[in-house]
């Protein structure tokens, strides 16, 4: 579907369907964990060093996921991510990437106004703001900051370590959003003593395709023929006409209808527990349920606004057409928007993203 349309968001609710008891670990077990690490890899550090992050279960495989970094003086290190999978008391590192014997000249983090970390960032591309942004709200080493000009989302810095050589610098990590025409959301690590950028990462993913089918099929064959196979499947309900997985674009492959997608994750798979409709209060006719919501969103401010309505039987059955005006054909692009975030979620779900 052409850009011309506006923009649809997604919003992916994982929720969890496992009780408290086994969503947790307890702080015996988690000093265990840590000291597994450092007896196994990082003899340097203590336990204090060490900050879980995130402990999820995974119900198909038994155990958790522990997520945990590295940290100086109650501050994280950046990019010191350590990975574990525990299970019976067993502890089995899946990645780590600490230092081991970390050095400092600093014995604090300097006293420096968090607004000049963002104001360092954001002149990075060329924006300044005068005068520094107002704070919005604190919570722990992070700063929380209005929204800049034109964009909703405030920004966020946070107290970082860096660590250049074996030693740690204190640094500014400031996530925000640039402005129209940009609106792309960008990670800038930058050091507080010169304001020098150590790292940047834009945080928003685009995809193009090479579109190897040119576009000269007469439409009004497409138009008839699309009538005829609506005619034939006009009695299936909760049904989506989309690009199904896995082709990934209309330049490699055809529509299908799909009846009763989320049956794919086998009986009584919590992934699909509440089917793709239902958020376990509202049974919605439209494209939202327990998983994705999908919208139009054309100016681009996160409103929801339209979404394609199956009626009572669910079917999603619209028309589609690459030669028409984008506006023609949104009921479908939503519908397949819809019906491949869902696939995303109950595929994922396998593997242990079952929670935020």
């Amino acid at each position: 579907m052409s850009s011309q349309s506006g923009s649809f968001f997604i919003v992916f609710l994982f929720l969890p369907f496992f009780t408290d008891a086994q969503s947790s670990l307890s702080p015996a077990e988690l000093n265990g964990i840590k000291s597994d690490i450092i007896n196994t890899r990082y003899s340097k550090l203590s336990l204090e060093n060490i900050q879980e992050t995130d402990v999820v279960y995974n119900p198909s495989l038994g155990g958790f996921h522990v997520y945990l970094t590295q940290t100086y003086k109650g501050i994280r290190v950046a990019k010191t991510d350590i990975n574990v999978f525990y299970k019976n008391g067993k502890t089995t590192v899946l990645g780590a990437s600490a230092v081991d014997q970390p050095k400092s000249t600093y014995t604090a983090f300097p006293s420096e106004s968090p607004a000049k970390g963002l104001s360092q960032a954001l002149l990075h591309f060329g924006i300044r703001t005068t005068p520094e942004p107002g704070t919005k709200r604190q919570n722990g080493n992070k700063t929380y900051f209005k929204a800049q000009r034109n964009n909703s989302y405030e920004s966020i810095v946070e107290k970082i370590w860096v660590a250049e050589n074996g030693f740690l610098m204190p640094a500014w990590q400031s996530t925000f959003e640039l402005p129209a025409p940009n609106n792309k959301s960008w990670e800038i690590i930058s050091k507080v003593s010169d304001g020098s950028v150590v790292s940047e990462a834009c945080l928003t993913v685009e995809c193009s395709f090479e579109h190897n089918v040119e576009d000269t099929q007469p439409s009004h064959f497409i138009d008839d023929h699309y009538k005829e196979e609506s005619a034939v499947n006009a009695m299936l309900t909760n049904s989506y006409r989309v690009f199904d997985l896995p082709i990934e674009s209309p330049s490699f492959g055809n529509r299908t209808l799909t009846s009763n997608p989320w049956l794919r994750s086998g009986p009584g798979n919590d992934a699909t527990t509440l089917g793709w409709h239902n958020d376990n209060t509202t049974n919605y006719t439209i494209t939202r349920g327990n998983n994705v919501y999908a919208y139009e969103d054309k100016d681009g401010n996160n409103a929801p606004g339209f979404s394609p309505n199956g009626g009572p039987g669910l079917d999603f059955d619209f028309y589609y057409s690459s030669f028409k005006n984008p506006d023609s054909i949104r009921s479908a692009g939503l519908t397949n928007l819809f019906h491949t975030n869902n696939l995303t979620h109950d595929i994922l779900y396998q593997y242990g993203f079952d929670e935020i």
